[in-house]
């Protein structure tokens, strides 16, 4: 529950003209509208998003909302779902594949198995690909140490493990006290809280 301090806080930072942020909208796709309720004489809409759990379900006022939403929770709600389905709300495609972003000979930054390098991310290549995996080489992860001529190390990893290098630093970024960050140390990303500058 809001105090009556925080409220009167935004209230007045609103007043002062502070704007709100609502960008994260674009982003934000309606699943389903699951049900309906009057809000000061005003339809308001609860809302399943997409990519989202149940547990993040808003009440969204109805200009915020496509009209095709509501109208299939209208239809539905009067027992015409089957041809509401066919004739207002276009098919979805078909959704990509997990690994449609990652390419052969990709570089990448993966997560060893190795329990010793837990919470790492090292530089590799995209070399196989499969439905939900993929195999890599390590740019400075060797098979074994001692051999003669050192052999960088491949493994079989979960596409959990993979993600794209990160973009480059943007131009007067610096660390906070207390943020996260990631810090290069033995030729692997690792995550880190800052403590002190």
């Amino acid at each position: 529950r809001l105090s009556k301090n925080s409220l009167a806080r935004f209230l007045r930072r609103m007043s002062d003209g502070e704007p709100v942020d609502d960008s994260y909208k674009a982003q934000m796709l309606p699943e389903r509208v699951i049900s309906r309720r009057d809000a000061n004489g005003f339809a308001e809409y609860l809302v399943k998003w997409q990519q989202l759990p149940y547990a993040e379900c808003s009440w969204e006022a109805a200009a915020d909302l496509p009209a095709e939403a509501i109208t299939r929770y209208e239809a539905r709600e009067g027992g015409e779902t089957a041809e509401l389905d066919a004739a207002v709300v276009p098919k979805e495609p078909a959704a990509p594949p997990p690994t449609a972003w990652v390419k052969k000979d990709m570089e990448l930054e993966v997560a060893p198995l190795a329990a010793e390098l837990a919470g790492s991310w090292f530089a590799a290549r995209a070399l196989k690909l499969t439905a939900k995996r993929l195999t890599v080489e390590y740019r400075a992860l060797l098979r074994d140490e001692n051999e003669t001529v050192p052999t960088p190390l491949s493994e079989k990893v979960d596409l959990f493990r993979a993600r794209p290098p990160p973009p480059d630093k943007p131009r007067g970024w610096a660390p906070k006290e207390g943020g996260a960050a990631q810090m290069l140390h033995a030729d692997g990303w690792w995550v880190v809280v800052v403590k002190v500058l």
